[in-house]
This record gives structure tokens, sequence and C-alpha cells, in this order.
């Protein structure tokens, strides 16, 4: 079983970082971003009553193809030390590309160090841009991997939890949570068109909204009225404005990395349920695992089946191992159809 996870590592971190194709944006194509000002610019209650009724779809977890994405995750894992157990918070990271249809999870020694990102997945890789919150990890991936073009885009569903808290204590942040909210409406309408028109969608709708909600954040912040939470929730968007306003120069970045997020969603589920892992090599079997595991589901595949089939190609002694690869992979009764055919 080892030697079938590491040829499988081994495929998966070719995929991650060789052949991966992530959102191709450039230093020009990011100037595009407009920042127009001025108070006749359309909001989301100035559009006319059908684009209204249109747009009127509410906000969910449900996905849409985001083509980057990154984040990491804690996970308890046991280790011995000097001759006694005890269990760590150690972390295992993750890229999604919806794009290639493959998820990459990654556990290294429990290491939370931008490193384990950039080694394995952005060094070297075709990738230009992705979508991630604001933890310090990206921030430092975003500045080591400049001189290559590698941009960063935020995450607005996290913006929109920093205002959620605000409105607690202070009602006035509503209008800012409506906006936002219009904002998803919108990319749920235009999620399955194409990204020149997905494009065009948001330069109309989504970028005055934008513009609003920029304005109505440096008001706060200048504003000693507001509170604690509010203020937070100015900085944590200001303070990172060109990030949030990416999505808008170009229609295949996406405005949330939701997806990434609900594929960890098991391994946050176990640490209630499992608790913790036994072990570090437990820990980087339970993240390769889950690469193969919500790889299938962004394929289509049942993972059962997959997993039984190439486990029965290498115990043959199939070597064409990228065609295992659950993005790749086809079973072995379509192959042979496709040969007959």
């Amino acid at each position: 079983m080892g030697t079938t996870q590491d040829i499988m590592r081994k495929e998966y971190s070719i995929m991650a970082s060789e052949n991966v194709h992530l959102t191709n944006i450039n230093s020009h194509q990011a100037s595009r971003i407009k920042f127009l000002e001025g108070e006749n610019a359309c909001l989301a209650s100035e559009l006319n009553e059908s684009e209204r009724r249109r747009l009127d779809l509410e906000v969910s977890d449900k996905a849409w193809m985001e083509e980057c994405e990154s984040l990491k995750l804690r996970i308890d894992v046991r280790s011995v030390i000097d001759g006694k157990e005890k269990y760590y918070t150690e972390y295992i990271h993750g890229c999604v590309s919806t794009e290639r249809r493959i998820v990459v999870m990654l556990y290294e020694e429990g290491s939370r160090s931008a490193g384990v990102q950039l080694r394995n997945i952005f060094e070297g890789s075709l990738i230009n841009a992705f979508t991630g919150d604001r933890a310090a990890i990206y921030g430092t991936i975003e500045s080591r991997l400049v001189e290559y073009g590698v941009i960063r885009s935020a995450c607005w569903f996290h913006g929109r939890h920093y205002l959620v808290d605000a409105y607690i204590s202070d009602k006035r942040i509503g209008p800012l949570i409506e906006m936002t909210n219009t904002l998803f409406r919108i990319e749920r309408e235009c999620a399955d068109k194409p990204e020149w028109l997905r494009l065009q969608y948001r330069q109309k709708y989504s970028l005055p909204i934008v513009d609003a909600i920029m304005r109505r954040l440096k008001a706060i912040r200048g504003d000693t009225s507001y509170g604690t939470l509010a203020q937070r929730a100015a900085r944590y968007i200001l303070d990172d404005e060109q990030a949030f306003r990416m999505f808008l120069a170009d229609g295949r970045i996406m405005m949330h990395n939701n997806t990434a997020e609900r594929m960890f969603r098991h391994i946050a589920m176990g640490r209630r349920n499992w608790l913790h892992s036994g072990s570090h090599d437990g820990a980087r079997n339970i993240a390769f695992m889950y690469s193969l595991l919500e790889s299938c589901k962004l394929n289509g595949l049942d993972f059962g089946d997959y997993i039984e089939d190439v486990m029965t190609r290498l115990a043959e002694g199939d070597t064409d191992h990228a065609s295992m690869i659950a993005c790749n992979y086809k079973p072995r009764q379509a192959e042979a159809s496709a040969k007959t055919a």
C-alpha cells in the first residue's frame, strides 16, 4: 500500500507542479481594473425591474466553477516525544483547480509554512493567479512569487464574515452586507456563462457595487462613531483592496474560495468525529486519500469503483500512472469501447 500511495502522490505532484494550468492573468490584464468613483454609480438598488428579477437569487453554499483556490486546515496529530505521547495541532495544505478538476492536499510533518505550498504547488508551475483569504501564508507566497507574475485574489466570502460580525453590534453595516449579497447573486447569474461574458457582467453590474462598498468602508474608517468590529471589517477589506477587486479584471478569476473550503469539510468534521490522527504518517495518508476522494467528486467518479480499478491496474503491473489520476481516468469499459469505435 505504501508503494501505491508513493506512486499516486508522485503523479499528483506532477499534475500540481507541471500540468495544472490555472487562471492566466498578467499585470497588463490586471491594469484593466477600473476604479470608478462618483455618486451616479449604478448600485444594485438602481437596476431596472427586469434586471432585478433576473438577478434575484438567494446566496447559498452552492459552489460554481472557480479556477484556483488554496487554503490550509488544522488537524490534531499524535506525536511521541521523549517517550511521551502528546497531541499537537498541525496543518494540512490544499489546492483546488476546477479547470483541471483536481484536488491536491499536502501534509509535511504538520508544517504551516508557506514553503509547503511554494515547493509543491506554485514553484515551477503554470499558475499565474490564485484565490485565498488574508492568512499570512498567502502574503508570503505572493511576495515570493511576484517575480513570476503570480497574483492573489481575495475571498469576498471571508470579507462578508467580517461585515456580518460588525452588523451584530452596529446595524448601519446592513447596506454593505446587502451590496455584498448582490455581488454573489450576480456571480450565480453568470456562473455558467463563458469567461468573456462573465467579465462583461462584472464590469456592468459588479464593478459599480464594489466601488460603492469601498467608498462606504473608507467613510467608516474615518468615522469614530463606528465600533471596533466595524473598523476591523473596514481594515480587512480596504487594506487588501486590490486583491478584492481582482475578480473584476478577468472572467476566469472567482470572487471566493468556497469550493476549497467545502472540500476540506470532511477533515474539519473529523476533528469532532474521529478527533485526531494517530501519527504524522496517518495525517499524510488522510491528506492523500481525501485528495483522491475530492478529485473523484469533481470528475463525477464513484470513489469505490475508482479505487478498486486503480488498485487492480497497479497489481497487474500497469505503469501508465498519469492515466490513473482522477482528471485523466477512464474506466476500462469506456476505454475498451473507445478503442472498438
